[in-house]
């Protein structure tokens, strides 16, 4: 059985279609006369009736009514290449018989039904889909070019290592000591290999364990009183784990007001040193930390080097690896704990020596690409910050000291990154797709289409085979115009945002982005879509991403204010009744609050120290108070503040 046979059999056969329906089927035509080419028109009654359905449903079920807007575009395709094959067929055989020649009549066999289905599947379900996803990938290709050519005329860089920035000779890159070296040498595939389920170490993860700590060893905070960590508490956590691996208990005991739970130390922390019985707490702790000093050396040299640049995977796009920046908050939280020991031990200038490693190791991510670099330096820089706070509160820096921080804390713009980091966001969001459409089995790597999660990893299962053979590239074009055009409008916001930005335009900056945020997930939630679905997964919530880059520099003006404060109390004894008592032999102004345009809040505790804050994202003044679940509605620094 030829193709022109299968279509005139398919149309001269009595029994095909429901019986329901035969009643509305046009007569069959004799076999020598020829089938009119409006036949078509006829034939899409029933997926243009789906498609206006489909239309009518989405506006109460955008998914239901997407549903049926793919079910009757499938359908209005199926039936328009089954009637265009149909009439060609019938038309060319009629000419035939017209000219003496007879019909082909197809033999009953079972080799006759075999081909029977496998013309149907071809002609019905393979060309139609064929042609669909040509057309998509043809629209998606010029949507993009129209999208990528639209923002390369602004003079955007679309590319990963575009933004990276030059090389840097190795003695000038705190990057290049060796444990940062042996943490960036490590690939994805690496990496995924396991053993029994658990990740292969690498030798660069083998040397950050000397900065883990045993946070599981500390007490829980009370679920009715939040209590903050104090320096005994992490001498008696180092002490439990030296007794549990000397064998003098079989468990370890976490205090707590609630609940008394006993567990182990992990087998990942390092042998510390133990301190001499009866010896303080701050002993404890800063023998302990010892373990650490080797490393602790290189990064206190390197970080007088002025450029810190991480050689990352750039190829790989969303799926490089960043381990660096996970190694970056430990080393920050050990400088943090070791600094407090310092200032508690008395050693005060070492402790200022290392608070200025610290500030310097916080700042080392400024000039990285990536969205989630700038997240981590944000955090880095509150933790610096709180070593400065543990030296005001314990009285003991010098005014030299004092304004030797307040420089190097007016050096930071922790807005000026966060442009950088949005064009990172963008162009790696860029890069992936690229390679997805090379690709498609890649996406359910980072992607799980079946339930929005991460894969398993396996780049041969047959749901990933499945979705890269049916998944239409156009699709994936389209989610990378909308991602980019989405990302832009946020990037040439936050190239708006620097450390001379008026405290006005930052509120309405943070403001515009929020609205941003709202109105892009309603759509995607409203009107769900192929052309927005990876879109929607990809794509952050970069409004918060600018509101937090905005919380940091403010936070870091009360860290200058609050230098000033300590500076003031110096001179006269006491710390002044208002900011305005500042200006202009500590502070050149009083910082103001972008969130409402007022001065930043300051008030005395009864402890006889003080606490800075902003108003926040809420827009409620709640006094810098602490909720009596640990948090803070408003932007407090220090940031463990509690009365």
């Amino acid at each position: 059985m030829t193709p022109e046979t299968f279509f005139c059999w398919w149309e001269e056969s009595p029994t095909k279609g429901f019986r329901f329906l035969r009643r509305f089927r046009s007569p069959t035509p004799r076999p020598e006369e020829t089938l009119p080419w409006s036949r078509l028109l006829r034939k899409l009654l029933l997926p243009t009736i789906l498609l206006a359905l489909g239309a009518i449903l989405r506006r109460f079920s955008p998914v239901l009514g997407l549903v049926w807007l793919a079910l009757g575009t499938f359908i209005a395709t199926s039936i328009l290449c089954h009637s265009l094959f149909t009439v060609v067929s019938w038309n060319r055989r009629a000419a035939r018989i017209r000219s003496g020649i007879p019909a082909a009549v197809p033999s009953r066999s079972l080799w006759t039904a075999m081909l029977i289905l496998v013309y149907a599947v071809l002609f019905d379900i393979a060309t139609p889909y064929v042609l669909l996803t040509s057309l998509e990938r043809a629209h998606g290709a010029l949507r993009w070019k129209a999208t990528r050519d639209t923002l390369i005329a602004k003079g955007e860089r679309l590319g990963f290592r575009e933004l990276a920035g030059w090389e840097v000779p190795d003695d000038q890159n705190a990057a290049t000591i060796p444990l940062f070296r042996e943490l960036m040498r490590t690939n994805s595939a690496e990496v995924m290999k396991t053993n029994g389920g658990i990740r292969i170490p690498t030798a660069g993860q083998e040397r950050m364990k000397v900065f883990s700590r045993p946070e599981e060893q500390l007490p829980e905070r009370s679920r009715k009183i939040w209590r903050p960590t104090t320096l005994e508490d992490w001498s008696t956590a180092f002490r439990s784990v030296q007794d549990y691996r000397d064998g003098k208990t079989n468990a370890v005991s976490k205090p707590d007001s609630t609940s008394r739970r006993r567990v182990p130390p992990r087998p990942d922390l390092p042998e510390y040193p133990a301190a001499p019985a009866g010896a303080s707490a701050a002993t404890v702790v800063l023998t302990a930390l010892q373990v650490a000093k080797p490393e602790l050396d290189l990064i206190r040299e390197a970080s007088g080097r002025p450029f810190c640049r991480f050689d990352y995977a750039w190829d790989e796009g969303f799926e490089m690896l960043l381990p660096n920046l996970g190694a970056l908050k430990r080393i920050q939280n050990h400088l943090d704990l070791r600094i407090w020991a310092l200032i508690a031990d008395g050693q005060t200038n070492a402790a200022f020596e290392e608070t200025l490693v610290a500030l310097r190791v916080s700042d080392w991510l400024r000039e990285d690409p990536l969205l989630i670099s700038q997240l981590v330096r944000i955090a880095q820089a509150q933790i610096a910050t709180e070593s400065i706070w543990h030296g005001i509160a314990a009285h003991c820096w010098t005014d030299a000291q004092l304004q030797e921080f307040q420089k190097q804390l007016a050096q930071r713009d922790s807005l000026a990154g966060m442009a950088l980091a949005l064009e990172g966001e963008r162009n790696g969001a860029i890069q992936t797709m690229d390679r997805w459409v090379r690709n498609p089995k890649e996406i359910s790597q980072v992607l799980n289409p079946w339930n929005g999660g991460p894969h398993d990893g396996s780049a041969d299962s047959l749901e990933q085979t499945f979705f890269a053979t049916v998944l239409p590239r156009g699709w994936i074009r389209q989610n990378q115009s909308t991602l980019a055009l989405e990302t832009q409008r946020h990037i040439e916001a936050a190239r708006r945002l620097r450390g001379g930005t008026p405290t006005a335009e930052l509120r309405d900056l943070i403001q515009e982005a929020e609205t941003w945020d709202s109105e892009a997930q309603a759509r995607y939630r409203d009107n769900p879509s192929p052309y927005t679905a990876f879109a929607r997964q990809l794509g952050s919530a970069l409004g918060k991403s600018v509101a937090k880059a905005v919380r940091s520099q403010v936070m870091n003006r009360c860290a200058i204010t609050g230098c000033a404060l300590e500076r003031y109390r110096l001179r006269n004894g006491a710390y002044p009744q208002t900011l305005e008592a500042l200006v202009p032999d500590f502070l050149a102004a009083v910082p103001i609050d972008p969130m409402d345009g007022q001065p930043i809040r300051y008030a005395q505790n009864d402890n006889g120290l003080f606490r800075l804050w902003s108003i926040g994202d809420d827009r409620q003044d709640q006094k810098g108070r602490r909720s009596k679940e640990g948090l803070h509605q408003d932007w407090t620094w220090p940031a463990s503040y509690t009365e």
